[in-house]
């Protein structure tokens, strides 16, 4: 992703808002991982559909930049 559309420090509660005005399934996923069993965290899970990985980080990078103005 280009610098244009990165934003800093985004909340996954913000890119899962940004995904669904796109029309896209998203949601967020809690859990541990082996490495820091100790510590919960989160991720965004977003269904494909007929995009490719870059344009969707691409189209969210874009609506998330509106938000954020």
């Amino acid at each position: 992703m280009s610098k244009e559309l990165a934003v800093k420090d985004p909340r996954p509660e913000d890119i899962v808002r940004a995904a669904k005005r796109l029309g896209l399934d998203a949601y967020i996923e809690e859990g541990r991982y082996p490495r820091v069993w100790w510590k919960y965290s989160k991720r965004v899970v977003v269904s494909k559909g007929s995009y490719s990985k870059r344009e969707i980080l691409r189209l969210i990078g874009e609506e998330l930049k509106k938000v954020k103005k």
